[in-house]
């Protein structure tokens, strides 16, 4: 696992990290890191997050939630994380080994069904969907914490809409709460050929989102603008939507991952 964490720690510098929450005033503006929590606080500057680690994606913390830092740490807001298009960010899918918790009994058994849209684009492939949820539950079963459900469907195609039209815009959490989420996290314009498949994909931002950032938390750093991703997945959401748009030359993929209440 040193190994991995060293791997993802350079492989990740090709992103970069952004928040934004319902009470942004210009979610427009989370390319780079746009982060409302229950202070007030707000940072914003899309596409030039030049944190350590990230450098291209984002998240948006919700209003209301309560997280803490190591045990103190609240996010409210919604976060979404930003991927590099380039594939700099070669780093390993495989499942972090401290996601191999035993999948919560909430997690779907069967594979979702992909949507329409899903169905026209090679690089989505069948149960990514249930995979991105059960990642997200091993994580929190880490920390005790109550698995996540899928959101409905009308929900899940919504985010697939939203990362469309956040691509179209450039604009990580460009148009976050039109879905009615409370936080989000995004990977903004990755390359396709960085990874086979969505499950791919999702592996990755999903560790490099709770793992790189928890251990930051663990290292005593407190700003959102760092660690909104892990503290929006660890926060006391009940179900989660996750979306991925594919650009009309399939080279491009935007993920986001909506939280609800």
């Amino acid at each position: 696992m040193k190994k991995g964490l060293g791997y993802f720690a350079i492989a990740f510098a090709a992103f970069a990290l952004a928040a934004c929450d319902s009470s942004t005033s210009n979610p427009a503006d989370a390319g780079q890191a746009q982060v409302q929590t229950e202070t007030g606080e707000n940072q914003s500057d899309p596409g030039n997050d030049d944190n350590e680690d990230y450098s291209s994606s984002s998240f948006a913390l919700p209003e209301s939630s309560e997280t803490t830092v190591p045990e103190s740490a609240e996010s409210t807001e919604p976060t979404s994380t930003e991927s590099s298009d380039t594939p700099t960010s070669e780093s390993s899918g495989t499942t972090p080994e401290s996601a191999g918790t035993t999948t919560p009994s909430s997690t779907a058994s069967t594979l979702t069904p992909l949507l329409d849209y899903e169905l026209t684009q090679p690089f989505i492939d069948e149960g990514w969907r249930d995979e991105c949820l059960k990642l997200l539950n091993e994580y929190r079963a880490t920390e005790d914490l109550e698995p996540m459900t899928l959101a409905d469907a009308e929900k899940q195609q919504c985010a697939i809409d939203q990362a469309a039209a956040d691509m179209a815009d450039n604009a990580a959490h460009g148009h976050f709460g039109d879905c009615g989420e409370s936080a989000q996290n995004s990977g903004p314009n990755f390359s396709t050929s960085w990874r086979s498949n969505a499950t791919g994909a999702v592996q990755y931002y999903e560790m490099a989102m709770w793992e790189n950032e928890k251990a930051k938390v663990e290292q005593g750093i407190t700003e959102y603008k760092q660690i909104g991703h892990y503290l929006n997945m660890k926060n006391s959401y009940s179900k989660v939507a996750c979306g991925i748009a594919i650009s009309a030359d399939g080279k491009t993929g935007w993920f986001n991952m909506n939280f609800y209440y």
